[in-house]
């Protein structure tokens, strides 16, 4: 498979889960808001996505999963939606 075959079929799972997580839509922010209040600490919501996106870069390392792959890539995308959308 051709490197341009291969990251379309990337970004087409990346697309389809994400799709089929939309219903969990705000969930990140009111965890990210209950976490601020257990912990005393002021993580924002694009902070969240980061920490889960390094997560996943560090499973990788040991763990060479697809799955992890496409969510590390997926959570990458919310990280630069929040900053973008909100400068």
């Amino acid at each position: 498979m051709d490197t341009v075959s291969y990251a379309k079929s990337i970004f087409e799972k990346c697309l389809q889960i994400l799709k089929e997580r939309e219903k969990y839509n705000g969930v990140l922010e009111r965890t990210t808001d209950i976490f601020n209040e257990v912990t005393n600490n002021d993580m924002k919501v694009d902070e969240a996505y980061l920490f889960l996106a390094l997560m996943k870069l560090e499973r990788l390392k040991n763990e060479k999963s697809i799955d992890s792959f496409i969510d590390m890539i997926n959570y990458f995308v919310l990280y630069s939606k929040t900053f973008i959308e909100n400068p």
